[in-house]
């Protein structure tokens, strides 16, 4: 539907209707050349069209990379140089990326201490919300009643790892549930090295701690046999 105008004296018209009595615009055209495909086409002159369509637009954007794009400056080149390695860094910086970190030694968690205290620890844990597997242990050990509590919140730390579950009849077991897409993406560590670097810990202190991923915990039958002082593979 064409809009509707209203001029001074009241009378409607459409706006085409207007703008061709008034001037604005006297339905002629301009020819330009598509900068991708070099092809002519039409168009109005308050446009100033660059291409002829949305398929040549694109294919000039994917041409314009590296040296290629408008803004080019040179990228990475011998011309700049860290002031430190004197490694080639892009134009924009002062010092490639391994030494700019050397210069922010106190945003490394080991320089700050005060950080890795217990009270700072879990007053952090406090407010994690359990996850999706503690959920799902949780619901074994109310179905069943088994003597162990959702400790994951930082209310029970060793040597400041905290355990998801501790037994609560005197048994110094500690359980620990993990998914192992993401145990997998720890740096430097193995999921069968982070399950040993643990269990030397909590052996210290005389306790066992026990491991079930998102697999072992689908089956109930085997968590209770382990819980109960059957096999287990830690």
């Amino acid at each position: 539907m064409a809009k509707i105008l209203k001029t001074k004296n009241n009378n409607t018209e459409t706006l085409k209707a207007w703008i061709r009595k008034n001037g604005a615009w006297n339905n002629s055209h301009t020819i330009f050349v598509c900068i991708t495909c070099k092809k002519s086409f039409s168009g109005s002159p308050s446009e100033e069209a660059k291409f002829c369509s949305r398929k040549c637009y694109y294919q000039s954007i994917e041409q314009q990379t590296g040296e290629n794009a408008r803004n080019w400056k040179g990228g990475r080149s011998t011309n700049n140089k860290c002031i430190d390695c004197k490694k080639g860094i892009s134009f924009a910086s002062k010092r490639c990326k391994k030494c700019a970190v050397k210069l922010m030694p106190h945003m490394f968690i080991k320089n700050r201490p005060w950080l890795r205290t217990k009270e700072v620890i879990k007053k952090a844990l406090r407010r994690r919300l359990p996850s999706s597997l503690e959920v799902r242990f949780q619901e074994i050990i109310d179905k069943y009643q088994l003597p162990y509590k959702f400790v994951g919140n930082g209310e029970f730390l060793i040597e400041r790892k905290n355990p998801d579950f501790i037994n609560i009849n005197g048994e110094k077991k500690a359980i620990e549930v993990y998914a192992r897409i993401h145990k997998e993406k720890m740096r430097n560590m193995s999921i069968e090295d982070w399950k040993k670097q643990r269990q030397e810990i909590f052996a210290k202190y005389g306790w066992e701690i026990i491991f079930f991923d998102e697999v072992e915990l689908n089956n109930e039958d085997s968590v209770l046999t382990v819980l109960k002082g059957g096999y287990y593979n830690s």
